[in-house]
C-alpha cells in the first residue's frame, strides 16, 4: 500500500464492494492487496461522487447516531441512567474519550466515540437551546449509571446502539453493490460505512481477463470466485462481484463471452475506450 496522494498521480482505477468489513484481519488484508496489486494501492470512501476521508466518513457516521438518539429520547434515557460509560471490544475503549484519533486496540472503535460525542452534543444544545455546530467538543459527564455497557454483538447489553442496528439518515447515500450477506443491517450506519469503502489501484498493476463484453458493460474475470463489472462509458470504476452472481448478471445484459488472456487493466482500458468510441 503507498500514500493516497501518490496514488493519485498514477493512471488510477476505483473499485468498490472489495474492501469491506476488515475487523482484526487488516494485516493479512494488506498482504493480500500488495501481492495482488503489487503494493500499487490505497484505499477511501467514495459518495457524493468524490473520493472522501476517515474524517468525512465519520462525520456521517456520527450524525447517524445523532439524529437516532434525538428521535429516539427513551434510548437516550436508557443510557445514560443505566450506563457509567460504554465500550466496543474493551473496557479500556473510555479513553478514546470524544477522540476518534485514540485508537488503543488492534481493530478501531468507533461507536462508543460516536455515542460520548453524540451526548454531549445534545447536552450542550439543550443548555444552549441551539444546535451546537461548533467542532470542537468540550468533555463533559454524560452518563449516571453504575456499570460499563458494551456496544457490540447481540449478547452485550447496548445490542440497541450498535452500528450495524442503527439505521443511517440519508440511506440513497449507500451503494447496492453488496456481494452476499453481511452482520449488519441495510441501510444501517455500519451498512454505510462499509458499502462507501473503494480501492484505489494503479491500473498498471491490475492483472485481469476481459471476460464478457455488452452493449454498455463489461465483466473481468481475476478467479473462479471474483469478477469485476464496468462500464464502457466509464471503465475507471469496477464493482467487484462473486463468480455465480457475476455469469447470471452478464448473461442477462447480453454479453457476449470473449475471455481474453489476462493482461494489465491499462491495455484493457484502452479496448474498452475503443468499444466505446466504435458505439
Amino acid at each position: 500500500m503507498i500514500d493516497l496522494d501518490k496514488l493519485l498521480e498514477k493512471d488510477c482505477i476505483i473499485i468498490s464492494g472489495e474492501l469491506s468489513y476488515v475487523g482484526r484481519n487488516w494485516s493479512g488484508l494488506v498482504k493480500d492487496f500488495n501481492k495482488k496489486f503489487e503494493n500499487e494501492w490505497s484505499h477511501c470512501w467514495f459518495f457524493d461522487g468524490e473520493l472522501k476521508d476517515w474524517w468525512d466518513v465519520l462525520d456521517l457516521y456520527e450524525e447517524g447516531y445523532y439524529e437516532f438518539l434525538k428521535s429516539n429520547p427513551e434510548v437516550r434515557n436508557w443510557l445514560v441512567n443505566t450506563a457509567s460509560e460504554v465500550y466496543d471490544l474493551a473496557p479500556s475503549n473510555v479513553k478514546s474519550g470524544i477522540d476518534y484519533a485514540v485508537q488503543e486496540c488492534e481493530a478501531m472503535h468507533y461507536q462508543d466515540i460516536s455515542i460520548r460525542r453524540v451526548l454531549t452534543r445534545l447536552n450542550l444544545e439543550e443548555l444552549f437551546n441551539e444546535k451546537w455546530t461548533n467542532p470542537g467538543l468540550p468533555e463533559i459527564k454524560v452518563f449516571n449509571g453504575d456499570h460499563l455497557v458494551q456496544v457490540r454483538g447481540p449478547e452485550s447489553e447496548g445490542f440497541i446502539l450498535n452500528p450495524g442496528k442503527v439505521p443511517f439518515h440519508k440511506p440513497e447515500m449507500i451503494p447496492k453493490n453488496s456481494n452476499g450477506k453481511s452482520w449488519w443491517d441495510e441501510n444501517s450506519i455500519e451498512d454505510f460505512y462499509q458499502r462507501t469503502k473503494i480501492l484505489l489501484v494503479n491500473a498498471e498493476k491490475f492483472k485481469t481477463q476481459l471476460f464478457a463484453v455488452g452493449e454498455n458493460s463489461c465483466f473481468l474475470r481475476y478467479s473462479k470466485q471474483k469478477y469485476y463489472r464496468t462500464t464502457l462509458e466509464n471503465p475507471y470504476f469496477l464493482t467487484c462481484l462473486k463468480g455465480d452472481a457475476a455469469r447470471k448478471q452478464a448473461k442477462e445484459e447480453g454479453c457476449l463471452i470473449v475471455e481474453s488472456p489476462k493482461m494489465s487493466y491499462t491495455r484493457i482500458k484502452s479496448i474498452l475506450t475503443g468499444l466505446n468510441t466504435v458505439q
